[in-house]
């Protein structure tokens, strides 16, 4: 059984506006790290944290306000894992081989 992720009406992490907190998150950023592909990052280690046992309650209103970000898509997740992993990222057939 799985934990339910769920966020506020509104009010970030710190008690601001969840709006503001996330317009904040980053503002000069590496020129290949958008917002997105870092909130995507962020959502990525909070469910890594959660597969192993140990995320906390803070983790999980953040990955409830994740959720409902439009720019945060499983394929980013999916390219961040596979980044913390260290495996080469591939689209599509995972029976592809190696020339």
């Amino acid at each position: 059984m799985g934990a339910t992720f769920s966020s506020g009406a509104g009010v970030g992490l710190t008690g601001r506006r969840r709006v503001d907190m996330l317009k904040d998150m980053g503002t000069a950023l590496p020129p290949k790290m958008d917002r997105s592909w870092r909130k995507s990052r962020i959502a990525a280690r909070i469910l890594l944290r959660h597969e192993a046992g140990r995320a906390t309650p803070r983790d999980e209103r953040l990955a409830g306000i994740l959720s409902n970000d439009r720019g945060v898509t499983s394929r980013l997740i999916d390219q961040a894992l596979y980044a913390f992993s260290g495996r080469p990222y591939r689209l599509g057939d995972a029976s592809w081989k190696k020339a």
